[in-house]
């Protein structure tokens, strides 16, 4: 199933950008979203997608196996990088929020990796120096 058909199947409105891209952040494979569909066990209301995407992502977040690249890859693409760690929708205005708030690549992947699921927000405010 492709991300497009999950959109027409769960009837996702075209104003819901913040769920449609953290769909598209989260399911990468044609197997994630099927997986993913199948979960929702045909409750396809907004707090059931919400809770199940949730649940997958915190799934995947702790099974997941960062390279010794990941630093190289920051260099090189910041938002990338951030949104294929915490698994979520990264936009440039939160790589300048660390660099507002002095929050440094190899602290904040540190905390990250002793938690996986943690969200970038929370890892965020945990390190700020505000």
């Amino acid at each position: 199933m492709t991300i497009e058909s999950l959109f027409d199947i769960l009837e996702i409105s075209e104003k819901a950008t913040i769920l449609k891209s953290n769909i598209r952040t989260i399911l990468k494979t044609h197997e994630e979203t099927d997986e993913f569909y199948l979960r929702l066990d045909n409750d396809y209301s907004e707090l059931n997608i919400h809770r199940v995407l949730y649940q997958f992502r915190k799934l995947h977040q702790s099974n997941s196996i960062v390279t010794d690249t990941i630093y190289q890859e920051f260099q090189e693409n910041p938002v990338k990088t951030l949104s294929d760690l915490f698994n979520e929708s990264i936009t440039d205005s939160h790589v300048q929020q660390m660099k507002q708030y002095g929050v440094i690549f190899g602290d904040l992947f540190n905390l990250w990796s002793e938690n996986k699921t943690n969200r970038f927000g929370v890892v965020l405010g945990i390190l700020a120096k505000v």
